[in-house]
């Protein structure tokens, strides 16, 4: 009934562009399966991974696709855009008689690896498990974090006063002496490419950008940010920042899709601490969703300044399947466990600033 294809790198993803775009604008495709963002992604920090992209066809026409790619590491295969990505996502046409058994369809992992597709919502690795199953796979399933949300009902200052007293008095601190300071602000949709500059500034001189892991320190962070906002462009690759003089303080970055603003990175100056700069940019990104109309603020993460400012919170799950008898999977939890083992015995430590004790 169905055609089986595998794309193994970008020219051949970038090649189906049309095709692609159609598919997720049929099957009401969340932003993580966008065609603009996966080949922004492999064209940057997936840069030299091999793609394995299964698409399903019907009669020549594109009717599901699962964005993955190898990772290099104990033959694993993961959702594109890992680490980057909200959530893994897939495509499939509202329109097909048997969705599970399409879903089924695409999950061909090769012998001697194993797929894993993290963050799921719940819905989607229910859905993904019968599929798998179907195809006569192993299915491993863990709920492993969870995302907070802000629900957009009535406006900002509803929502401000719904929180808890401290939470407002931190935030309207922090907006008077940002006020006596002349804290001015820039936006892409206003202020175009400035706005994104300002953004890799902050991202820069924040702790993230300290260890080079924030957007704003590598080459690949960059450049994977530019070509996202040239391709989706300055409303739903919405960059935003704060500026005292022309040092940049805070800045955010946020994609827009289907109604739904979804928190990328927040990001501020250490030497802005005491204000508060960094509670401060994440209440402005809330805000810019009330403001805009949006349904709501998804932040696709929870932490504890997150969770004092969301309204809802729901888990997120972790897929791996595998062909049944494939010796691969043990291998890999095995050498997870002599590593637990390791750093365990060293003493590390996780720290905000990445520091090994």
């Amino acid at each position: 009934m169905y055609a089986y294809e595998r794309i193994t790198d970008p020219a051949g993803f970038a090649a189906i562009e049309g095709e692609w775009h159609a598919l997720a604008k049929a099957s009401g495709g969340g932003v993580f399966a966008s065609h603009a963002f996966l080949l922004s992604w492999a064209e940057t920090y997936g840069r030299g991974r091999p793609l394995v992209v299964s698409l399903l066809r019907h009669k020549g026409k594109l009717v599901g696709a699962m964005p993955m790619f190898r990772t290099g590491k104990a033959r694993a295969v993961a959702a594109m855009g890992e680490g980057r990505a909200g959530m893994a996502q897939w495509l499939l046409h509202p329109d097909l008689p048997d969705a599970e058994a399409a879903l089924a369809a695409l999950l061909r992992p090769d012998w001697l690896s194993f797929w894993r597709l993290e963050p799921l919502e719940t819905p989607d690795a229910e859905m993904l498990e019968r599929a798998a199953r179907l195809a006569g796979l192993a299915v491993r399933r863990k709920a492993t974090m969870s995302a907070c949300s802000v629900t957009a009902n009535g406006d900002f200052d509803s929502y401000l006063g719904g929180l808890k007293s401290k939470t407002r008095q931190v935030f309207r601190r922090s907006e008077r002496k940002l006020a006596e300071m002349e804290v001015r602000d820039l936006r892409s949709d206003r202020d175009g490419r400035a706005a994104l500059d300002a953004y890799l500034a902050a991202s820069r001189a924040s702790w993230k950008g300290l260890t080079g892991t924030g957007y704003g320190a590598p080459p690949e962070g960059v450049a994977f940010l530019e070509k996202l906002f040239a391709r989706l462009g300055p409303e739903a690759c919405f960059f935003a920042a704060r500026q005292v003089g022309d040092v940049a303080i805070s800045g955010r970055f946020v994609l827009v899709h289907d109604n739904v603003h979804y928190g990328m990175a927040n990001d501020f100056n250490e030497e802005y601490a005491e204000l508060a700069v960094g509670r401060n940019s994440v209440m402005q990104s809330v805000r810019d969703a009330f403001e805009g109309g949006a349904a709501g603020f998804d932040f696709t993460r929870c932490n504890g300044l997150v969770r004092e400012v969301s309204t809802d919170e729901r888990p997120l799950e972790r897929l791996l399947i595998h062909r049944r008898g494939d010796p691969t999977l043990a291998a890999f939890f095995a050498a997870r466990g002599v590593r637990r083992l390791r750093r365990k015995a060293s003493g590390w430590q996780k720290g905000r600033r990445g520091v090994v004790s």
